[in-house]
């Protein structure tokens, strides 16, 4: 069961990898036409729109790349002049990069935001989208797009006759294009601002500009039509009668298409006070309800009247013409207000989003402090039950330690008592072999006064074993201490003293091969000296050298018994 689970299991896996690299295949290859149409934009925007449009939207399964189709295709539409009112193409792409995306996807997403407004009519809606991203002009990398927003707004700033606007757009337009050396879209960005100026009555700035027109034109400025329709109007609101002579003179073989233009030329004559050419040209415009009711076609009516003496209907005329002019600055005031509605909407959207996003976030925050708390506690408690514990296991040790302690004690005591006895009947044997060595044999006055001064000292401190006084021990301690200053004299008497008691231990000694120094060290174990105490007295470096010849003369290993056992024993055994 279990194999067959494992094979399952493995094969799932497989099936998953399988299609995640088959998707990713895919992927690639989106992009791939993406990335081409993206190429060919500019250059070829009917091709990019066929790549486009072979692109299945449906199998885009990542926000980020429907986002950047979206954008695409808007981009290819608008380009082939395909005008679109419906945001089924772009809302992925305003979905995704209003939120995420950089400054260049945020300004082209809100430019074609507004170019759908705009087809849709909506002039406020429209003009709110390029507002919102001129947002992003100073951040952008891409200044076409930039310039193409900026020329688009201003369209519209012209339209509410915003002309301060309108021309610093398309200003700010002509610099963008000039950068990437689009001298085409450069002048058109020109010709607006400087035919903006003329209409707002600022000759310097009419003058500057038209400077940069012929700097960037050449020789080609004067055949520009549009520029030229801009320059009747220049020379008729700022020139004399001979230079609005020679500038309709220049147009007199051009056609004078355009009402634009006719109502430019009309006002020129006027300025020339021509009635007949000008009710000539002023009758020769296509009077449609649009063009009665615009503004251009309403100034320039009481001029014509008025040059052909009639004063009454010019001033009926005039008086129309300033309605209009309130009935505008009303409109715009409405349009301020919607736009400043349209923003205070947003605002309370935007606050409603922040103020739903702090309380999520304080919401997880607390469930956050809440969790922190608890596993606060938790692990104080596992803490203090873990610390009860180790307490409980270190009193348990303590108590075993001390019982040990105790059984130690005990069995030191015991060793010792042990130790204590065998070295009293040890002393006893010492002391009884020494006063039988004085009765029986005849030695040495300096032998015999070493023995007698031996058998005192182990009475008295047998005494302090007795009585458990240290005041007789005190006096053996001394004697040893008394004796060890003459150290050759000690050594000899002690080692004659024994080879009177212990003939064959001696004679044992000697035949190993010990010189009489080695005999001497020997003897200092042999009458009870320990091994800290002959060494102290022979000096330790001296002592460890000795040691070790008496160790391998006696055949004793460098690390077997202590060498003042051994001496003892072989001492009784000879």
């Amino acid at each position: 069961m279990s194999k067959i689970l494992t094979r399952i299991c493995a094969f799932t896996i497989i099936i998953t990898i399988l299609s995640s690299l088959n998707g990713c295949s895919g992927s690639s290859e989106q992009s791939k036409q993406m990335d081409q149409a993206e190429n060919l934009m500019e250059s070829r925007p009917d091709s990019a729109l066929a790549i486009l449009n072979n692109i299945q939207s449906n199998d885009l399964h990542e926000k980020k790349q429907r986002a950047r189709y979206a954008l695409l295709k808007s981009m290819a539409l608008d380009k082939n002049y395909i005008d679109t009112t419906t945001f089924d193409v772009l809302q992925p792409a305003i979905d995704y990069y209003m939120e995420k995306g950089s400054p260049d996807e945020k300004l082209k997403t809100y430019y074609y935001q507004g170019v759908i407004f705009q087809n849709q009519g909506n002039v406020d809606l429209a003009l709110d989208s390029y507002m919102q991203g001129r947002n992003y002009c100073n951040d952008a990398a891409d200044t076409i797009a930039v310039a193409k927003l900026l020329v688009a707004e201003g369209a519209l700033k012209y339209g509410l006759y915003e002309l301060n606007d309108y021309i610093q757009n398309n200003l700010k337009a002509a610099h963008f294009f000039g950068l990437k050396e689009h001298t085409e879209h450069q002048l058109f960005c020109l010709t607006n601002a400087f035919d903006g100026s003329v209409i707002s009555k600022n000759k310097n700035l009419a003058d500057s500009i038209l400077t940069a027109i012929r700097q960037v034109a050449g020789n080609d400025a004067d055949s520009d039509p549009q520029l030229a329709q801009s320059m009747v109007s220049y020379y008729t609101n700022f020139g004399s009668n001979n230079d609005v002579r020679n500038v309709l003179t220049k147009l007199a073989s051009q056609p004078k298409v355009g009402n634009k233009l006719l109502l430019n030329v009309t006002m020129a004559y006027c300025k020339l006070n021509d009635p007949s050419n000008a009710n000539l040209i002023f009758n020769s415009i296509d009077t449609t309800a649009d063009v009665k009711s615009s503004l251009k076609y309403m100034a320039v009516l009481p001029e014509v009247l008025a040059v052909n003496g009639r004063s009454n209907e010019a001033l009926e005329a005039y008086k129309l013409f300033s309605l209009k002019i309130d009935s505008i600055h009303q409109e715009i005031f409405k349009r301020d207000m919607s736009l400043a509605q349209i923003h205070h909407q947003k605002e309370l959207a935007h606050i409603d989003t922040v103020r739903h996003k702090n309380q999520q976030i304080m919401l997880c925050l607390a469930i956050a402090m809440a969790l922190c708390i608890v596993i606060g506690v938790i692990h104080y408690k596992y803490k203090l039950a873990k610390t009860r514990h180790l307490l409980d296991e270190t009193e348990n040790e303590r108590l075993v330690a001390e019982k040990l302690n105790a059984e130690l004690e005990c069995r030191q005591q015991s060793l010792a008592k042990e130790n204590l006895e065998l070295k009293v009947e040890q002393l006893e044997t010492e002391q009884q072999t020494l006063k039988n060595l004085v009765k029986e044999i005849d030695i040495d006055k300096p032998v015999e006064d070493a023995i007698r001064i031996r058998i005192e000292m182990l009475n008295k401190l047998f005494a302090s074993l007795i009585s458990d006084n240290d005041t007789y021990s005190q006096d053996y301690n001394t004697w040893v201490e008394s004796v060890l200053k003459d150290k050759d004299t000690f050594m000899d008497t002690t080692r004659l003293a024994l080879k009177a008691s212990h003939p064959r231990f001696i004679d044992y000694l000697e035949k190993r091969g010990m010189t009489e120094a080695e005999i001497n060290y020997v003897c200092l174990y042999a009458i009870g000296l320990r091994g800290k105490e002959v060494g102290n007295y022979i000096q330790v470096k001296r002592h460890y050298h000795i040691s070790s010849d008496v160790r391998k003369k006696l055949g004793i290993d460098e690390h077997q018994t202590n060498l003042s056992p051994y001496i003892r024993k072989l001492m009784r055994e000879l």
